[in-house]
């Protein structure tokens, strides 16, 4: 009977040093290019080495020691206001549609047209 794979045993766990040494961040288990904002397929440091190297070597290469972590926390910052973005969207728009909701419920328990502006008013 064969063996099934096992993804810890493959040593398919993010480390915490690829954040910096190819600015990538796990995202939903899976590396996240933090420059281009790709997800690499596979969970595994050659892969990650690889898109690395033949994407963003020669830009950010020179990039080291503290200067290289400022670099990396520009980018990561940069992204989760991106994802805050949408996030804001989505909150204003839940907001407008359940108002919306709450006087279809007020004008149905009252059982006056819309036209009727004073309901309106007090709620």
């Amino acid at each position: 009977m064969e063996k099934k794979r096992k993804i810890d045993s493959e040593c398919r766990t993010f480390q915490d040093k690829w954040n910096f040494q190819y600015f990538v961040i796990e995202s939903r288990n899976k590396a996240l290019c933090l420059i281009r904002n790709e997800t690499i397929a596979v969970l595994k440091e050659y892969y990650i080495k690889r898109h690395y190297e033949s994407k963003h070597l020669q830009n950010y290469s020179k990039y080291t020691g503290s200067l290289r972590t400022e670099q990396f926390e520009a980018l990561k910052r940069r992204l989760k206001s991106q994802q805050s973005l949408f996030t804001k969207a989505n909150t204003e728009q839940e907001s407008a549609t359940r108002a919306s909701f709450r006087m279809a419920l007020e004008i149905g328990k009252r059982g006056k047209p819309f036209i009727d502006g004073e309901m309106i008013k007090n709620a």
